[in-house]
């Protein structure tokens, strides 16, 4: 028995040495493990949204206004880059160039009213008291941010949840799809 024969051997247990049709059975586990990785990527989605920078992709893409304003607080937060690894593993990476960094400001609006707002970036080596461009939509500087900064603490999701959405619609799609081709094709071939 050659190497390629003993490794596919357990097709030929399993399925009774017979070639045809997935079983439907093996298309069943395909779609609850679709389904399984597809909630998972939903709800660690949805943890992201929390603090997603929607506004960097919708407030943030018009016409901007810039004004200058002055760091008063820099402090880091609880939360790290998606994608990086926890410390303790022999790739991790999650140290001080990584952590998400808030950064409040204060700056005068063209009304010369005092407004404050957040912004983060990892890795921030802002001080307080150090002056900033800080940038707005025209006519709505209670939305703003310092420039190159977000307004939230994520701007993009992990590669990751991406590639378990994506294999999870695989799986979904073949064990709700595959059936109604192999019945398609064999009807086809009887008919010639």
């Amino acid at each position: 028995m050659s190497a390629r024969d003993s490794r596919f051997a357990w097709i030929g247990q399993r399925r009774g040495n017979r070639v045809g049709p997935i079983d439907e059975s093996d298309l069943a586990a395909f779609r609850v493990i679709g389904v399984i990785l597809l909630v998972v990527a939903v709800a660690v989605t949805a943890y992201y949204a929390l603090d997603f920078d929607f506004a960097a992709y919708t407030t943030f893409r018009g016409e901007l206004r810039t004004a200058q304003g002055t760091v008063v607080a820099v402090e880091p937060t609880d939360s790290f880059e998606p994608g990086v690894m926890r410390t303790g593993s022999k790739y991790a990476r999650r140290d001080e160039t990584t952590q998400i960094v808030a950064v409040s400001y204060t700056f005068v609006d063209a009304n010369k009213v005092e407004r404050h707002g957040i912004s983060y970036l990892p890795a921030s080596r802002l001080k307080v008291g150090s002056y900033v461009a800080i940038e707005h939509p025209v006519g709505r500087p209670e939305v703003s941010r310092i420039r190159g900064y977000r307004t939230a603490k994520y701007d993009q999701l992990p590669i990751g949840l991406t590639i378990m959405a994506g294999a999870g619609l695989v799986l979904v799609g073949v064990g709700l799809f595959w059936p109604v081709s192999v019945r398609r094709g064999r009807g086809r071939r009887n008919d010639d």
